[in-house]
């Protein structure tokens, strides 16, 4: 009896020791101790298939666990209904990476330099829009939601498939990729961007679009979707106003130090002020 009590309850032990190690978890920890991990490229790693403990609910200390579950293939499943959630972080300029598949009809997003000063993350933050084209046509994925259509290069796969997306924001400029195309581009304040405002849903709201700094808000607003592979990378604003492009979405980024109309990258020999004698034609 007495021997048969200790087999148990070792071996009870040990199956409790292996579902801790095995088991991909939900973060649940309010005070958020499991951040992203970092890899060598500099990247944040927010959600790698087994934590979301780089994340929380939106005023909440903890990841909504009801509405998710992580899959055994290492992707974030939103069903039905599910809650949104935020970045645990705020982010200014920075490179942020994810890839992305919806059921069909349905509806998403993630919005950037969110504050928790309102209803949802939308109220503050613009959305990059995720989105089944093909079954609802009044938006498109990649957009910046209800201001910026996406140019031609914008194109999802079927419902059920992967789709990888970018945005790229550095010194105000923000620029959104669709499976390694850029197809919106603009800059965070210009004239352009307050005009559309002003004709939009947005025009009243008071908190949208006010604040350079943020955490990022992942939406889920309708049928099953999943995430994957979710990092960022921060990045630190250009000097001399010089700017960095990227073109193709493939991460070679260029310093762009002259584009036809500025020397501000450069300076006279043996001096801090601009060369003389140079002419832009």
């Amino acid at each position: 009896m007495y021997t048969r009590i200790k087999i148990t309850l070792l071996t009870t032990v040990l199956l409790a020791l292996v579902g801790c190690v095995t088991a991909p978890t939900l973060a649940n920890d309010a005070m958020g101790k499991a951040q992203a991990s970092h890899d060598d490229g500099g990247w944040e790693i927010l959600f790698d298939g087994t934590s979301t403990d780089a994340f929380r609910g939106w005023k909440m200390d903890a990841f909504p666990g009801d509405g998710y579950r992580i899959e055994p293939d290492g992707s974030l499943y939103a069903l039905d209904g599910s809650s949104d959630f935020i970045t645990r972080k705020k982010y200014t300029d920075f490179d942020l990476r994810w890839e992305w598949k919806l059921s069909e009809g349905a509806n998403s997003g993630v919005m950037i330099h969110v504050a928790e000063v309102a209803q949802y993350p939308h109220d503050s933050g613009p959305e990059y829009q995720i989105i089944d084209d093909d079954r609802i046509h009044s938006s498109s994925s990649g957009s910046l939601y209800a201001l910026v259509t996406p140019n031609d290069k914008a194109k999802i796969n079927p419902a059920g498939q992967w789709n990888s997306s970018r945005i790229l924001v550095q010194d105000r400029k923000v620029k959104h990729y669709l499976n390694g195309k850029l197809v919106v581009e603009y800059v965070w304040g210009s004239e352009d961007i307050k005009q559309r405002i002003n004709k939009s849903k947005f025009k009243d709201w008071k908190h949208f679009m006010k604040q350079e700094t943020g955490h990022i808000g992942f939406q889920s607003h309708g049928k099953d979707l999943w995430f994957r592979n979710i990092k960022i990378k921060e990045l630190a604003k250009p000097t001399a106003e010089a700017a960095v492009i990227d073109e193709d979405g493939q991460g070679d980024d260029w310093l762009m130090l002259f584009d036809g109309t500025s020397t501000n990258a450069f300076r006279a020999f043996n001096s801090d002020k601009p060369p003389k004698r140079w002419v832009i034609d």
